[in-house]
């Protein structure tokens, strides 16, 4: 078993490497999008709802 910092390390390299940086990056920009989801789902707005706002 290995951690997740030895998988990233082993398939995508240390970080600085560019490809391990894409999925850095890649992955701050999936967390924001679930904080949003969770969110609007808690105050019982829909997409559209949210998109009005």
């Amino acid at each position: 078993m290995m951690t997740l910092e030895e998988f990233k390390e082993k398939n995508y390299g240390k970080r600085g490497n560019t490809e391990r940086d894409e999925l850095e990056a890649g992955y701050e920009n999936f967390k924001i999008g679930a904080l949003i989801h969770d969110t609007r789902l808690e105050m019982g707005m829909t997409r559209h709802n949210l998109q009005k706002k």
